[in-house]
């Protein structure tokens, strides 16, 4: 972090174990640069992203949807001006 002074931060998640209903373990439903799974492993993913864009009328998209069965970890909000960080990759990321 020396790049960085007086801004030490060190992100760490908890480790998610275990398989959904399905036999499926951690699985990465959509990124914040448009990969959409196709496969469908779960549809809950992908209609909270898509809730996400309609309820705020196209202003913010949460992406990056991942974890096991219903249990999502780190997402990413994509937004018109770029307002969430470095992850936030504006409309780009909404395609």
């Amino acid at each position: 972090f020396v790049d960085r002074p007086k801004k030490p931060m060190f992100a760490v998640e908890r480790f998610v174990d275990g398989a959904d209903s399905y036999g499926n373990g951690f699985l990465k439903h959509n990124t914040n640069a448009g990969f959409v799974d196709l496969e469908e492993h779960r549809k809950t993913p992908q209609i909270f992203s898509a809730y996400s864009f309609y309820a705020s009328e196209g202003c913010r998209l949460v992406a990056d949807v991942q974890g096991v069965g219903d249990l999502y970890t780190d997402p990413q909000v994509l937004s018109i001006d770029y307002r969430f960080g470095d992850g936030d990759l504006g409309p780009r990321g909404k395609a």
